[in-house]
């Protein structure tokens, strides 16, 4: 492991931010699997069947992109907020290794608490399964529901790396994303005078890849979910590499 990763390791696990999003992941994984098995069949809900094991598991992936988001943006514009930058390139000059310990800092929080999450809503989810006579359930889409989470802790993490990077500040990164969200996404369709262009911007492509391995909830009007999960990732990439160009030309003093 080399030194700059170490660092970033050790600087997640020291900050207090990182503890409470991964708190509040798990609180909402037990929530929400409690309520998917609580709420079945109640107030329009589905009934419980043997996909509701999958769907309780992958319930919390929005909640931990979210959280995975916010821990990016404080891995990489905390350093600007705290003045701390400047040591951290003095520690390693090389700009680009400093990117690329970031990204895979944070992506490996993202890995931990998208497996904790699971083992969360397991926990809480088969027994309260088994105490409501629930059928067996399918193992099958398991998989799928378990790298919908893992990836989306994961690449979630790496854009937020990449936007507090790019803009330098807490704050402003954490508006840009939420007006992206519930904005941007909102009226780009009506600006490009093309109802079908949400699908393919960062939102859309999230929506679509949530739901693979899960044909019962698939919605007409959205890519494929593997497509879905290639358009977050290439989404993720270039930002990184813009990132990247913007802290290698920037003068940090």
């Amino acid at each position: 492991m080399s030194p700059a990763l170490t660092a970033e390791l050790r600087k997640l696990r020291a900050t207090r931010t990182t503890a409470c999003a991964a708190l509040v992941v798990l609180a909402l994984s037990a929530a929400l699997a409690a309520a998917n098995v609580l709420l079945a069949g109640k107030e329009q809900n589905p009934d419980l069947d043997a996909d509701t094991f999958h769907h309780i598991v992958r319930a919390p992936t929005m909640v931990l992109g979210f959280a995975m988001v916010v821990v990016g943006v404080l891995a990489s514009a905390g350093e600007y907020r705290h003045n701390t930058i400047v040591p951290t390139l003095l520690a390693q000059p090389r700009r680009r290794a400093v990117v690329a310990a970031k990204l895979h800092a944070v992506a490996t929080a993202g890995l931990v608490m998208a497996l904790a999450s699971a083992a969360v809503s397991t926990a809480v989810g088969l027994p309260l399964l088994a105490s409501q006579d629930a059928p067996s359930a399918d193992p099958g889409p398991m998989p799928s529901a378990l790298l919908v989470l893992v990836a989306t802790g994961v690449v979630y993490g790496l854009l937020g790396v990449g936007l507090g990077l790019l803009l330098r500040n807490q704050a402003v990164a954490m508006t840009t994303a939420l007006v992206w969200w519930f904005v941007v996404e909102r009226i780009a369709p009506a600006v490009l005078r093309e109802p079908h262009a949400a699908k393919y911007l960062p939102g859309g492509a999230a929506d679509a890849f949530v739901r693979l391995g899960d044909p019962s909830r698939t919605v007409s009007g959205q890519v494929a979910p593997w497509l879905g999960g290639v358009l977050l990732a290439a989404y993720a990439l270039g930002l990184a590499v813009l990132a990247t160009a913007a802290l290698v030309r920037r003068d940090q003093t």
